[in-house]
Order: structure tokens, then sequence, then C-alpha cells
């Protein structure tokens, strides 16, 4: 693919992305026929464009001059309307890539972590031999970082992010920079996981008891093996070796192919001892977390 097929495909990747905040890529398709300048604003400051033209209206060179002024003034939002004209204008994909990183990086410092995520993905596999690519990366996750919802709600974007993490630390290595903070991250976060994954097993089998529906036992045994399968081996250090030989032998039986031929009554007990396994030592090794209340209360209806 040459130089200008491949920009073609850049511009409008970006502008499926981009048209998602201020819409400043609705504009009729004889723009593309504008020039970089325009001779009646060449000799403009920044400031006297900014009062005479709406940003849809500006060309390249005229927005350019406006962001140095609006960067000047402090104005975020301003910014972030021209970084995505500019992106929209760009003449090449070296031009853009300055403006499509800076737009990513004003979106993260204004705490826009989706729309951030989004640019970083972008930026990462359109440029992916930049010479920070690492920090780019970097940068995916700790914007799904900042969108991770608390132990009781549904858990897809914290599951993302440790894939995401493991990914990183698997292809830039333990001993690149970002890799310590990272695994500080992972662990908090699986930790998380392990006490949400937990508390939705108690909540599946407190409705069996009052409704004895069997997809309930279903829905509680499927958290419990995720535990076993992706959280648990991870806790081997954290947990004392009872403890954890505990939970990993209780956990086991409900993978063992007899577990589906026993009765419900069988399956809520073996359910029911391996999710209060689980919610002690989410208390254990997460106090500050609210776990304890959530283990108390399965006690007292069992």
């Amino acid at each position: 693919m040459n130089q200008k097929m491949h920009h073609s495909l850049v511009c409008c990747l970006l502008m499926a992305l981009l048209s998602i905040s201020t819409g400043c890529f609705k504009k009729p398709a004889i723009e593309n026929k504008i020039s970089l300048s325009s001779p009646e604003t060449t000799q403009l400051n920044g400031e006297e464009i900014a009062a005479l033209k709406k940003i849809k209206e500006m060309n390249f060179d005229e927005a350019q001059r406006v962001l140095v002024y609006q960067k000047q003034r402090g104005k975020d939002l301003l910014v972030v309307a021209l970084l995505e004209k500019l992106i929209a204008l760009s003449p090449d994909h070296e031009t853009m890539e300055i403006f499509l990183r800076e737009l990513a990086d004003l979106r993260f410092k204004l705490n826009a972590f989706e729309e951030a995520e989004m640019l970083y993905e972008q930026y990462a596999m359109l440029y992916p031999g930049s010479k920070d690519i690492d920090f780019i990366e970097y940068r995916v996750i700790q914007s799904l970082a900042g969108q991770l919802p608390d132990a009781r709600r549904d858990q897809t974007r914290r599951k993302t992010l440790l894939e995401k993490a493991d990914a990183y630390i698997e292809r830039f290595g333990e001993n690149n920079q970002f890799s310590d903070t990272l695994k500080k991250l992972v662990q908090k976060e699986r930790l998380i996981l392990f006490e949400s994954e937990a508390q939705h097993a108690a909540f599946y089998l407190q409705k069996y008891v009052y409704s004895e529906r069997l997809s309930t036992l279903v829905a509680a045994q499927k958290r419990l093996l995720f535990v076993h399968d992706k959280l648990l081996p991870s806790l081997v250090d954290t947990l004392s070796k009872e403890k954890y030989a505990h939970i990993l032998n209780t956990l086991s039986v409900i993978k063992e192919p007899d577990f589906s031929s026993k009765t419900a009554e069988q399956k809520l007990e073996i359910l029911q001892q391996a999710t209060d396994l689980l919610l002690l030592a989410a208390e254990e090794l997460m106090p500050d977390l609210n776990t304890s209340s959530f283990s108390n209360v399965f006690k007292r209806i069992f």
C-alpha cells in the first residue's frame, strides 16, 4: 500500500472515531479541494482568525495558528476541537501522527478516559513502529483503569484490563520501565475481581434459596469456575499454603465430571462451601473492602 492510499485509510478510520466528539468532520466533499492556506488570512494571527471564523470553516494553516493561540489561553476544549480538525486536514501520515498523539494525551489529561483509550488504541494501530509504543500501550491500560466499575457491577472492563496488562508484560518484558507499576495494578485489580466473583456467586446462591431455580446454581458455578481457572493461580503466593490448598480442593470438586450428576441439594452445599471460602479469603486479602457483610449474610442464610 503506497503512502497516499495509506493516508486515505487512516483518515477514514479517524473520521469514524472522532465524529463522536464535536462533529467537526461533518464537512462537504468539496473541502478536500481547499488549499492549506487562504491568501486573505495569511497575515492574520490566531486571535484574529478565531474572531473571524468558526473551527469548521478554517483551513489547515488557520487551524494551526488558532491552536497555538488557544493553547496559550488554556482553552482545552477548544484545543480538542482544533486538534480533531487538524487530524482531518493533515496533508500526510507523519503530520497527522503529531496531532493524534497530542489529542490522545489531552483527552487523558481531561480524564476523558473512554475517548483517550480509543485514541491511544488508534495510535498504536497506525504507528506500531513509534519509539514510544510501550508508553502508548501503557496509556491504553491506564485509560481502562480510569473507567473501572466497583466490585458489584459488570466486570468486563476489569477483565479486559487484566488481559491487556498481561499481554503488555509478555510483549515488553519484566524490565520495561512501566512493568512494575502494571504488576501492582494487576495484583490490585485481580483481588477486586476475585472479591466481585465471590459476591456474585453468593448472590446467585441466595436467589436459589428463594426461587429454587437451577439456572441460579449454574450461574454461581460459572463464577466459581472463572475464579478457579483465571484468578486463583495468581494468589498462590498471597494466601497461606493451607488456605490456598483448601480453596483449590473445594473449587476442583466443581470441575469434576460427576458434579453435574449430583442433586440440587448436593450442588448447593458444595457451591456454598466454595463461595464462603472465597468471601472469607477476600475479606482477609482486602480488609478495606466491605466483604464481611456479604460473608455474614451468607452464613446466616445457610
